[in-house]
């Protein structure tokens, strides 16, 4: 009985207590192996998450910024469109002005210089000339003679320039007329699209 108890291995050293050890074992490395890999591939998606969320990020700002250089693009072509419009209006006018003025001065060249009046809004000449001043001193005065040459020629020739003006320039409603050149802040003939405004010969008693 003794002799079977020398001989009686101990647990730790039987063959399915070792078994099971290196079982256990590599249980513990499989997990350890696993944990490593599931940390390794949280790694890899946080890394992956963050670089889609910066290409987002990245894109967003890339297309407001696109959409801010249009928009302010868009306001600038806007606004260099009117000034030019603006510009062009401005000297088509100037252009037509100054065409009108060498018409009248062409017509009535023995008178003196037409020139645009901004408050009047059209073309007045003031006579330089001695003989026609004087027959305007006798018009004043109530001369029959002198009333009706002035009627029949110098107020028929400012109609029929200012029907000229509304049919060459449709587009401009100038008026044409005479100041007087004893007084020039006083009008004697206003003629706007061919019917007479103003005509100081009527008022003479």
């Amino acid at each position: 009985m003794s002799n079977e108890k020398k001989t009686k291995k101990l647990f730790y050293k039987r063959l399915w207590f070792i078994a099971i050890v290196i079982i256990v074992v590599i249980g513990l490395i499989g997990c350890g192996s696993n944990d490593d890999e599931k940390k390794e591939e949280s790694t890899t998606i946080a890394e992956v998450t963050k670089e889609e969320t910066t290409v987002t990020t990245t894109e967003e700002t890339t297309t407001e910024e696109t959409t801010t250089e249009e928009a302010t693009t868009e306001e600038a072509t806007t606004e260099e469109a009117t000034t030019e419009t603006t510009v062009s209006e401005t000297i088509s006018e100037e252009v037509v002005r100054e065409a009108i003025i060498i018409m009248l001065n062409e017509k009535f060249e023995s008178l003196g210089e037409f020139e645009y009046n901004s408050e009047l809004e059209g073309f007045y000449v003031t006579s330089s000339d001695d003989d026609f001043n004087a027959a305007l001193m006798l018009v004043a005065d109530g001369n029959t003679e002198m009333i009706e040459t002035w009627n029949e020629t110098i107020v028929t020739a400012w109609i029929e320039m200012s029907n000229s003006l509304k049919e060459n320039f449709p587009d401009y409603n100038y008026s044409i007329g005479m100041m007087n050149p004893f007084n020039k802040e006083n009008c004697l003939l206003i003629v706007k699209d061919g019917v007479v405004v103003y005509n100081f010969s009527k008022n003479v008693e």
